[in-house]
């Protein structure tokens, strides 16, 4: 996910909880509903005046790149201050606040202020971000703690969860939302059930049954391959019979969790499905010859593509590891599950992430690619290995998911459900599989996400399925989402 140059720091969230002060859904006694919004003005207010004076100190040196950024929180604390308003480029019009075409925000610094300026307004800057965090995390812990002792148990876990925007590790917050500490790492219980559920999948997974009979496939390629037929696939590729039976294993245990969390019959999914490895490059061009209808331009890219084909009704991939190939595996049997093997809805966020959701909860891997051919081809320049590392492993990307939203620097929602394959960026990939995390966090959510599949594969908009099944606007799905990762992550 994207990093801002200075220690993050987070938005509140709030401005929904006190649109018209009747926004809270407050549960406790009167006298608490009605002092709750002037508790949490007063501590947006005075977190507001402190982020647009570090705006100004910024400014006063020139260092516009630090200091945009501090206006927009006060901003965001508080829409209505008129002073950081206008230091924002906005006009009020018609009682509302408008951005004025006339005014430009300058953004950086364009060598106003020499480097050594910079630098040591920077560190200045971070030293004082610290100092409010320690102010923000402890206005917050008292205002989650007042809300708990007066019932306000919704209100409780949004603030807790805000504490951990300025403090990651606080202790009290993260205890408070269901953390327990486990080596270095904090970890929520509803991770420790999902963990416990798949373990005890896969001890019960059929391994399938083997296949005697010869593929297509392998006529194609002139080569006997392993194969094995679960409940819905079929698997074959060169690889010994116990991998074989791994495979299968993993994808029935795919197709189970899968099926589970969406409230699927299992009856409904069919077993018209297939996953196939091929040994080199060569039989992936054989393959492509044989199976692939498309011009010969667009075959003699997916010749030298060494991904393979996902294509309907079946999903190919050249073997090099087990590790790899397992991974795969179970990214094809998700999508298969999601309906994606049979109508592509170009959703990335959705199937894509569902992908990597059911390969981070099995493998704790995200290594089949769902990103756009330039970049699995190295266009742009290779990541660091740390940085490749946490691209590959989903139980890292909490960690960055949480940051992004702290900061506000997360992709906006409608770019990340309206990418498609062609142009969907890593980001935006990650940001899905979150998205999917909250929507398969609840039984409920994830028996709606199985209707708006269906919607959305009728032929329905995505944004009237959302609507038509949850009940939300993408403004909406955004802000319970961030409440989860504030709560959850």
């Amino acid at each position: 996910m994207r990093r801002s140059t200075l220690l993050g720091l987070s938005l509140l969230s709030l401005g929904a909880v006190l649109a018209g002060g009747s926004a809270a859904r407050a549960q406790g006694p009167p006298s608490a509903r009605d002092a709750y919004p002037d508790r949490v003005k007063a501590i947006r207010k005075r977190l507001s005046k402190s982020y647009y004076n570090l705006g100004q100190f910024c400014a006063e040196r020139k260092c516009l790149e630090f200091a945009v950024p501090q206006f927009e929180r006060a901003m965001a604390l508080d829409p209505d201050n008129e002073f950081v308003r206008k230091k924002l480029g906005y006009r009020k019009e018609k009682g509302a606040w408008v951005r004025d075409p006339k005014v430009k925000v300058d953004r950086t610094n364009d060598g106003a202020a020499s480097l050594e300026v910079i630098q040591a307004t920077e560190e200045q800057v971070k030293k004082k971000q610290e100092d409010l965090s320690k102010q923000a995390a402890g206005d917050l812990i008292g205002l989650a703690g007042w809300c708990e002792k007066e019932g306000l148990e919704e209100e409780s876990r949004l603030h807790y969860g805000e504490v951990l925007d300025y403090d990651l590790h606080h202790e009290k917050a993260r205890e408070a939302l269901g953390f327990r500490r486990t080596g270095s790492r904090w970890v929520h219980a509803r991770e420790k059930d999902l963990k416990s559920q798949t373990e005890e999948a896969m001890k019960t997974a059929s391994e399938g049954e083997a296949v005697s009979e010869q593929t297509d496939v392998e006529r194609a390629l002139g080569k006997e391959l392993a194969k094995r037929r679960t409940s819905h696939i079929l698997i074959q590729g060169p690889f010994n019979e116990a991998t074989a039976r791994k495979f299968a294993r993993l994808a029935e245990v795919t197709c189970a969790l899968a099926l589970k969390s969406l409230g699927r019959d299992p009856a409904s999914l069919g077993t018209g499905f297939e996953i196939v490895f091929v040994a080199t490059l060569a039989d992936h061009a054989k393959y492509v010859d044989a199976f692939v209808e498309a011009s010969p331009e667009h075959k003699k890219m997916l010749k030298e593509q060494a991904g393979g084909v996902l294509d309907s009704p079946r999903h190919e991939w050249i073997y090099l590891d087990p590790g790899l190939a397992q991974d795969m595996v179970v990214h094809s049997a998700t999508h298969f599950v999601f309906g994606s093997a049979h109508a592509p809805p170009g959703k990335p966020w959705m199937t894509c992430g569902a992908a990597y959701w059911f390969s981070g909860r099995l493998l704790d891997t995200a290594f089949a690619s769902c990103l756009p051919t330039e970049h699995a081809r190295g266009a742009e320049p290779m990541p660091k290995v740390e940085d490749l590392l946490a691209l590959l492993t989903p139980s890292r990307w909490r960690s960055d998911v949480r940051r992004s939203v702290a900061d506000h620097t997360d992709p906006d929602i409608s770019t990340v459900l309206g990418a498609s394959l062609d142009n969907a960026q890593p980001e935006q990939i990650v940001k899905g599989w979150s998205l999917v995390d909250f929507l398969l966090s609840d039984p409920e959510r994830g028996r709606q996400f199985g209707l708006f599949l269906d919607r959305l594969y009728a032929g329905v908009p995505q944004d009237k399925a959302i609507l038509e099944i949850f009940g939300w606007t993408y403004e909406e799905l955004e802000a319970k989402w961030r409440t989860f990762v504030r709560t959850h992550y």
